[in-house]
């Protein structure tokens, strides 16, 4: 497939303008989206990685080294506790996982199942509650033999312990603050992503720094998250209700079994590369590489953002108008596009300030050469899962699994034989080659489909060779001094960013797209309604319908009620105001349809954003169209941004 020149290949002129808004309108709510959960995520690594200096700075390498270890095991077990709770109460309620399932398109969701998904939550706390407790009771036998085989002390039982007790409650971390996000509050969520790593920070930095030692880093860790838990509970308290019906911890135990094999695909590259090094390693080199491994893992803060905002916004209507506008081939093939521009960015970035991060812990600085090569390793899983969720092709689940599965098996097998090889870039090496050919097989398959991607490939082989231009560079020169190593990546990435345009790495249809964009990120869009202008050009009965329902927040049936029998019922007179507001944009937009009596009912819903995605599939399931929902939905957005001031005084001047 080569480049597409034109983003609206679908040869329909008249729809071009609107289509464009459609998109920007997805590419705004995406850089949104992304940018609070990047600058939540870098805030959270940020933290964790003081937490990790300190730790490693009172312990030294040996036992940074065996604390890694004990934290790999924490991360083992709450792995299990996603399999056994997460998954399945996220699948019933949400339709799907977070981010770890990744093959949302193949969803087998029953729609016909949506009230009462609330109490789902409820159950899977519960159920998760329960398993911690069963948990701690099987660390008494299991202590000792756990010790000898990470640690080699089976009389370390007690580190063992607190390390299953901080997997334990992370798994009920998990479960719960994630909950926010997939409800799409960004802002709700990065906050309560804070909460952890700053309890973490203050709890075990004070245990360590009291001499407490390599128990107390661990202890501190689970005491911290334990406390985390309870901070997300409240905040998520209006979400669920608690109790156990073990047909339905049944049901979440089942459901979160059946996708196995991705979560522990990604797991095992995620964290086993440090039990496998450990093999082979010092606990002395073990820590050089942990905290290099750290370090790394901040690049992937970029398409960590961008996934958690793709999963909530691909259930909006904005997402689905899109799909529909361009095809899903140019649109998908656009995202991706863009998507292997910001890694390969963040990479180059990485590569330049390596040098002057390690240098706030002076006796692991053997780590600052591993670092870029660890980040490459670790964006490498986010391109495989980037590949899959642009690709649209028949049975994709099947392939999926298989891209992830046999990538994991090849890194297993890669990592064993290059560290014995060469040492510890060995195993960043190893998830390079592993990821590399999983993406690049499912990349093949993808374009072989029916719907092939329309990649820009010059663009990236563009962005590729002049990061590593950039980087050699950099190298080349090879400044020396902490100011020099934060004032000259500065230059040098800007300079890349600049030719980047200048060299035409981002190409020319998309830059007006791009102002436009970036106009709509930052500022009011000219094209926005202005709420009372807006309501003054309606006429009585659909001023009072908004106003009932969006400053009142009345239900449908009470307005419907409260206006008297015309034979509309509320729903369908809010629907109808709504579409007389819409059609100035959205033309088609204006004709009512046999529909609008449930789309008013889906519109004024103040149930749960599971229950109100699953009702909006359940609409476009039956003939809706996504650009209506898409259109009404984004009047009724802006409407209720309106200051209170508004619909008091059109209500007075009536």
């Amino acid at each position: 497939m080569t480049d597409s020149g034109n983003v609206d290949e679908r040869g329909d002129g008249r729809r071009g303008k609107r289509g464009g808004r459609k998109g920007a309108a997805l590419g705004a709510r995406v850089i949104r989206h992304s940018s609070i959960h990047f600058t939540g995520l870098f805030g959270v690594h940020a933290i964790g990685f003081a937490s990790a200096i300190v730790i490693a700075n009172y312990l030294g390498r040996s036992d940074f080294g065996r604390y890694s270890l004990l934290m790999f095991f924490a991360g083992l077990v709450s792995l299990l506790f996603k399999l056994l709770t997460k998954r399945g109460t996220y699948k019933q309620l949400f339709g799907g996982d977070d981010d770890d399932d990744d093959d949302d398109d193949d969803d087998d969701e029953d729609l016909g199942v949506i009230e009462g998904r609330e109490r789902i939550l409820g159950n899977g706390i519960t159920l998760t509650a329960l398993l911690i407790a069963a948990l701690a009771a099987l660390m008494v036998p299991l202590g000792g033999p756990l010790a000898g085989l990470l640690l080699g002390d089976s009389g370390e039982r007690t580190l063992i312990f607190w390390a299953a007790a901080a997997g334990g409650f992370e798994g009920m971390w998990n479960l719960t603050s994630n909950v926010v996000r997939l409800e799409r509050r960004p802002v709700s969520y990065v906050i309560l992503s804070a909460v952890r790593p700053i309890l973490i920070l203050g709890i075990v930095v004070g245990f360590v720094i009291t001499g407490a030692g390599i128990e107390g880093a661990i202890a501190a860790t689970a005491i911290a998250t334990a406390a985390s838990v309870v901070v997300s509970l409240v905040a998520i308290r209006n979400s669920y209700h608690l109790e156990f019906e073990p047909e339905v911890a049944r049901s979440i135990v089942g459901k979160g079994f059946v996708r196995t094999p991705i979560l522990v695909s990604y797991w095992t590259v995620a964290h086993a590369d440090k039990f496998i090094v450990s093999r082979f390693v010092s606990h002395s080199d073990l820590g050089i590489y942990s905290l290099a491994s750290l370090t790394s893992w901040a690049l992937a803060s970029v398409p960590a953002a961008f996934f958690k905002a793709w999963r909530p916004l691909k259930r909006s209507m904005t997402f689905a108008a899109v799909d529909d506008h361009y095809g899903v081939g140019v649109a998908r093939g656009a995202m991706l596009t863009y998507f292997g521009l910001v890694c390969i960015s963040g990479l180059l970035g990485v590569a330049l300030f390596a040098p002057a991060v390690i240098r706030v812990a002076p006796t692991f600085e053997d780590a600052a050469p591993l670092i870029p090569l660890l980040a490459a390793g670790a964006l490498m899983p986010y391109v495989l899962r980037g590949v899959n969720k642009a690709s649209s092709i028949p049975r994709k689940r099947r392939f999926y699994i298989a891209s992830v599965s046999g990538s994991a098996l090849i890194f297993v097998g890669a990592c064993i034989v290059l560290v014995q090889l060469i040492g510890l870039p060995g195993a960043p090496l190893a998830m390079i080659v592993a990821f590399f050919s999983g993406a690049g097989f499912l990349f093949w398959r993808s374009q072989r489909g029916e719907k092939p991607l329309h990649v820009y490939y010059r663009s990236l082989l563009g962005a590729a060779l002049l990061a590593a231009a950039t980087g050699a560079g950099y190298y080349v020169i090879n400044p020396s001094g902490l100011l020099l190593e934060l004032v000259l990546p500065l230059v040098m990435f800007s300079i890349y960013v600049a030719l980047a345009f200048l060299l035409g790495v981002v190409p020319k249809p998309h830059r007006d797209a791009l102002l436009e964009l970036a106009r709509t990120v930052v500022r009011r869009h000219p094209e926005r309604l202005d709420p009372a202008d807006a309501i003054r050009g309606l006429d009585v009965e659909e001023r009072e319908a908004l106003r009932m329902a969006i400053a009142d927040g009345r239900p449908a049936e009470e307005i419907g009620r409260s206006l008297g029998g015309n034979g509309e019922t509320g729903g369908e007179r809010v629907v109808r105001a709504l579409r007389r507001l819409a059609e100035e944009r959205e033309p088609d937009v204006g004709r009512p349809t046999e529909h609008d009596a449930r789309i008013g009912e889906y519109l004024l819903s103040d149930a749960s954003v599971a229950v109100r995605d699953a009702r909006a599939r359940k609409l476009l399931s039956e003939g809706v169209e996504s650009a209506d929902l898409h259109a009404l939905e984004a009047v009724l957005e802006e409407l209720e941004r309106a200051p209170n001031k508004v619909w008091r005084e059109d209500g007075a001047k009536r």
